[in-house]
């Protein structure tokens, strides 16, 4: 009889809302059986693009599957291990290399500099079983208290909650692979808890973009990747690793991107109007694997959208999100409906694209009130 390879992790689906798949690695060691979701999501299959982005899908989860049975292999994962085994900031270490790995920089640089505060506030051998409410409570002070900021001076609200938010998030990573019992977070009072300010979605009016539009950039994959967001609504880092192949013709002359989000994992199809297919540069010799933006180092990109802005007159702080917000604005203020917006966008609630059709309802008003009195 041919004896079987045993494989300690497995790749499991389960069925959420909408005929989708959530999967999740079933991992066995130690004894223990683990369930790990990866926020990766199978659609249901209706089209061509559904089945290749399944593909894509389960080619990422495949990836993760390989990268989790070395780990297990190697000993790096802390699954089976007991809290006052674990060293916090080594696990902390194991999950900013996984952000990277996975391609979420933003969510690799915060826990980096989490885990710099951390070794300021606690130069102390810190284990995963120390963080208790007190802990938490102590950490916060840390955070709110002059020179917490590397430059000087304190750190902005905004920072403290994202530190507070990520910090949480992998406790509860850490309950979820049996780490511990219970986070420790749920235990503070909302009180206690940083609060996040809501900001005024910065966006461009259609005569704005007109300027952008007319004004030099000193870098034209800075301007063509930003105009293109702004008839587009993609976000940074969908937009700086679309390649050749995302751009699909559907019909004589009409073209759709077709692409994961990095940020949801989640599926978008976006028709290309005429004015974002003039922000597409030439393609050349490039295959389907180029890029078609390629950037320089993302922190230099902000200095030329400043000079650019203020080249067009733009009195408002540039972001690349700004066109995206942008993108959605125009969209609701010329009548398109906020369930296509929703979509265009990849938003996972229609409750976050609510928020824009208020920005264009007040849009609407002051065009209104533009209007000259008669008598």
């Amino acid at each position: 009889m041919k004896q079987r390879n045993f494989s300690p992790v497995h790749i499991r689906t389960k069925k959420i809302a909408k005929g989708r798949q959530s999967i999740y690695l079933d991992i066995v060691t130690s004894g223990s059986r683990v369930r790990e979701f990866l926020g990766l999501h199978l659609v249901p299959e209706t089209t061509r693009a559904d089945r290749v982005a399944n593909r894509a899908t389960m080619k990422t989860a495949e990836e993760i599957r390989a990268k989790r049975i070395v780990e297990l292999m190697e000993g790096k994962v802390g699954i089976g291990k007991k809290p006052d085994k674990v060293d916090l900031l080594e696990w902390f270490e194991e999950q900013r290399l996984y952000y990277y790995d996975n391609d979420n920089m933003n969510y690799s640089k915060t826990i980096h500099n989490l885990i710099r505060h951390l070794t300021i506030f606690h130069p102390r051998k810190l284990m995963l079983s120390d963080v208790k409410p007190t802990f938490i409570r102590k950490f916060l002070e840390y955070l709110r208290s002059d020179g917490a900021n590397k430059f000087g001076g304190r750190l902005c609200d905004e920072t403290i909650y994202t530190y507070f938010t990520v910090f949480s998030i992998l406790m509860n990573k850490a309950v979820r692979l049996e780490l511990i019992i219970s986070n420790p977070f749920h235990k503070l009072s909302q009180a206690e808890k940083p609060q996040r300010r809501t900001k005024k979605k910065e966006y461009l009016t259609l005569s704005e973009v007109k300027r952008m539009a007319e004004a030099e950039c000193d870098d034209w994959r800075v301007k063509y990747a930003f105009m293109f967001c702004c008839f587009t609504g993609l976000r940074y880092i969908d937009v700086s690793r679309l390649k050749w192949k995302h751009i699909v013709e559907v019909g004589e002359g009409k073209y759709q991107i077709e692409l994961i989000q990095q940020k949801t994992k989640e599926p978008v199809y976006i028709p290309l109007s005429a004015n974002a297919l003039k922000w597409l540069p030439e393609r050349g010799y490039d295959g389907r694997e180029n890029y078609i933006y390629k950037f320089r180092d993302r922190s230099i990109i902000y200095d030329y959208l400043k000079k650019w802005g203020d080249a067009a007159g733009i009195d408002k702080h540039l972001t690349f999100h700004m066109s995206r917000h942008t993108c959605a604005t125009l969209l609701l203020y010329y009548g398109t409906d906020l369930y296509t917006v929703s979509k265009i966008l990849g938003h996972t609630s229609i409750k976050t694209t609510q928020i824009y059709a208020k920005i264009a309802d007040e849009m609407k008003r002051t065009a209104v009130q533009n209007i000259p009195d008669i008598f």
